[in-house]
């Protein structure tokens, strides 16, 4: 059956680890996977809301919902389909968003994979901390998260890059976040994003 392996578990730990993510998203990351947080499935339990998802207005079926099912996140993710198959080429699974990419059975989880894993984490990090608000729509939302989550991403690699160049280190920083110029690239020692 789909019995998850000690491997795949250690490789789900050092996704969540890893230090291309800033200690902010690997918080939310472990809040999300453990289940551990309020949502209107959990609201509804307890007789304090309808039980919808403030984003989508859809019920909640679980706590997963958020996690797989919310269709504001499934398209912000969507949004950034394009780069995920350049660092990986195949299509966002159900398994993918809710532990990123897995080694087990692909294989030896590679720089580009983390990378990928970068992105879907720090997405998933920016809609599960705006959960709360009702954008008036799924629509609504959706367009709404959209330059948060970019704002986001540029904020992540931005601080990276920072730290690597105060370290000399600027190499590393283009080995682990810049591969094949996917989000960007450097120039006259300035960082300039592609996406």
């Amino acid at each position: 059956g789909s019995e998850m392996c000690i491997r795949d578990r250690v490789q789900i730990c050092n996704n969540v680890n890893d230090n291309i993510l800033s200690f902010d998203i690997q918080s939310t990351i472990w809040i999300i996977l453990h289940l551990n947080f309020y949502c209107g499935y959990k609201e509804k339990l307890f007789n304090y809301g309808d039980g919808k998802c403030k984003l989508c207005g859809d019920f909640e079926e679980g706590s997963h919902h958020i996690i797989i099912e919310c269709a504001v996140m499934k398209a912000c993710l969507n949004d950034y389909q394009n780069i995920f198959l350049m660092l990986h080429n195949e299509i966002m699974s159900k398994d993918e968003m809710a532990l990123g990419l897995v080694g087990i059975p692909i294989g030896r989880v590679t720089e580009k994979m983390r990378l990928r894993n970068f992105l879907t984490f720090t997405i998933r990090h920016v809609v599960f901390k705006n959960r709360y608000i009702d954008f008036g729509g799924n629509i609504n939302a959706h367009a709404s998260l959209k330059p948060i989550i970019q704002g986001r991403i540029k904020k992540e690699m931005l601080n990276k890059w920072f730290a690597y160049r105060a370290n000399a280190t600027i190499e590393s920083f283009a080995n682990k976040y810049l591969i094949e110029n996917i989000l960007g690239h450097i120039d006259n020692d300035k960082l300039v994003f592609t996406f």
